[in-house]
């Protein structure tokens, strides 16, 4: 494919039509079909019969997988690292506590930056090749027979194929954006996104506290850490299994890696608490 990517960003900020058709290459088949216009017979016009339904809540669910997990393991790397460094229990509470509410909320945000930017950045490129379409329409369909030349189709059917997509312009689009620039997928809230995260963060941090806190209230101070670590491995399963249903892993698989994951940052926190025990 003869496109500069950057050049094309320029003619596009600079709405230089001419510019536009020099990134796309040197030379461009006039000859090449224009057609808009859909073709009322077209048997894809009319595709009710076999309508697949995707859900969203996917890219959620990702976004409570990893909050969940990072709020549990930094939360209860905090216990073990106190653990070894024999504090007591009003300071573990303390520690874990406030470190699960800062982090928690710098997770979130964190996430609704990183969302936000992202849809800005897609909604910038189809902005761009919506335009580069409707103002150097031969020089996209010679882009996209080029690439899927690349791909292997024989150079007659990757025409073929070309011209049928070009006459959809909201297809044709949508096309572009995945298999030229790679870019793609539903959008997602930034705020929604952010709220998972956040809260996910909190509700599985909390889990490896919840001994402390009763025992704390209660005055019982025996078999907290036993507790608690059971409780978060409890809690790693369901985490486990939840990353299973976005990562298409055997649940198993996945549990385990959540589990070898959680042995080795808290056997390290506890590590490092012991080495600082009594400083």
């Amino acid at each position: 494919m003869n496109r500069d990517l950057e050049q094309a960003r320029n003619a596009y900020n600079n709405r230089d039509v001419e510019l536009s058709k020099a990134a796309h290459g040197p030379s461009q088949q006039a000859e090449l079909y224009t057609e808009h216009q859909k073709d009322e017979r077209d048997p894809l016009k009319n595709n009710a019969q076999h309508i697949e339904k995707h859900s969203s809540g996917g890219n959620y669910l990702r976004s409570a997988v990893y909050g969940g997990m990072d709020g549990m393991m930094t939360t209860f790397t905090i216990v073990t690292s106190a653990l070894g460094a024999s504090f007591s229990v009003h300071v573990i509470l303390t520690l874990g506590i406030s470190n699960m509410i800062a982090d928690g909320l710098a997770m979130g945000l964190g996430d609704y930056l990183s969302t936000k930017s992202e849809q800005e950045f897609l909604q910038q490129e189809k902005e761009r090749e919506k335009w580069e379409i409707e103002n150097n329409h031969e020089g996209e369909v010679k882009e996209m027979i080029e690439l899927y030349k690349t791909k292997g189709l024989d150079p007659t059917d990757a025409e073929t194929i070309t011209k049928i997509l070009a006459k959809y312009k909201d297809a044709w689009l949508d096309i572009m954006m995945l298999e030229e620039l790679e870019l793609g997928g539903d959008e997602e809230s930034p705020i929604k996104n952010a709220l998972v995260t956040f809260f996910a963060f909190e509700l599985f941090g909390l889990v490896p506290l919840i001994p402390y806190i009763v025992g704390d209230l209660s005055g019982m101070d025996d078999q907290l850490f036993l507790v608690s670590l059971l409780m978060t491995i409890v809690a790693l399963i369901v985490i486990g299994v939840g990353k299973s249903f976005f990562v298409y892993s055997p649940w198993w698989m996945c549990t385990l890696e959540t589990l070898v994951i959680g042995a080795c940052t808290a056997s390290s926190s506890y590590g490092i608490g012991k080495a600082f025990e009594g400083i």
